[in-house]
């Protein structure tokens, strides 16, 4: 009986250490990213690769606690002249794969504290409305990179 109840207990805090699991496990951030912001600003924006895996919907809102707000941004060519456009979601399908950086999709974060610096880690979580009628988040750590690295490969 002891040895059943211990047994049942290290389950439980077990299971409450673990990390906090992400609404759909299959869902994957890849080379998440948030350049430094150029000297004197506090405005700075954030890429990565998402793959989608859950059901369909909508990236609605995403917070930092690095930064006094976040917003989704996209490019749009507006007269022949590409602009960078703030929009309310961006649409996600199951098996999708969106990138998200300089030129495209990307996250805008306003009030960028000033103290971090390139090597730092800033967390950032994404706000889902899916077709299921529910809210999800995904938070994610994205390294803070220098604005020189923002052009390498792997961050485009």
């Amino acid at each position: 009986m002891t040895f059943r109840f211990l047994a049942i207990v290290l389950l439980l805090l077990a299971a409450a250490c673990t990390d906090r699991e992400q609404p759909y496990p299959e869902t994957i951030i890849l080379d998440p990213f948030v350049v430094e912001p150029a000297g004197g600003r506090d405005v700075t924006m954030a890429g990565m690769k998402l793959l989608w895996h859950g059901p369909d919907g909508t990236l609605v809102d995403a917070y930092s606690p690095s930064a006094e707000r976040v917003e989704i941004h996209t490019h749009q060519e507006v007269d022949g002249v590409m602009q960078m456009r703030r929009v309310e979601g961006i649409y996600v399908t199951s098996g999708l794969t969106l990138e998200f950086g300089p030129g495209g999709n990307h996250l805008m974060l306003f009030g960028f504290d000033e103290a971090l610096a390139p090597g730092d880690s800033i967390q950032v979580t994404l706000i889902f409305e899916t077709g299921d009628g529910k809210t999800r988040e995904i938070e994610e750590t994205f390294p803070l990179i220098s604005l020189a690295d923002t052009y390498k490969p792997s961050h485009h």
